[in-house]
């Protein structure tokens, strides 16, 4: 199930060998909006995103950090309304 975010910031760690992108979340039911930090393994991923851009992603634990596993552009989601 794709999870709905809008990106804050992509940022290298070590020397460009790890790559990280901070998502806040769409809020879901009563829990409230969330930042969470991601580890993104495929560079190809992160192609002509920005931060404020609106995704719908998922992720898996991988090696002990939250880790992109798919990532896609989509359509930001309207307050109050389902998000498609």
């Amino acid at each position: 199930m794709d999870t709905r975010a809008t990106v804050r910031s992509i940022f290298e760690e070590d020397g460009g060998q790890r790559i990280y992108i901070r998502l806040k979340l769409v809020q879901l039911h009563d829990k409230p909006f969330t930042t969470l930090t991601f580890r993104v393994t495929d560079r190809a991923l992160l192609a002509g995103l920005a931060e404020g851009s609106s995704v719908a992603f998922t992720a898996a634990r991988s090696a002990g950090e939250n880790t992109i596993t798919s990532l896609r552009a989509a359509a930001p989601c309207a307050r109050f309304q389902p998000c498609q």
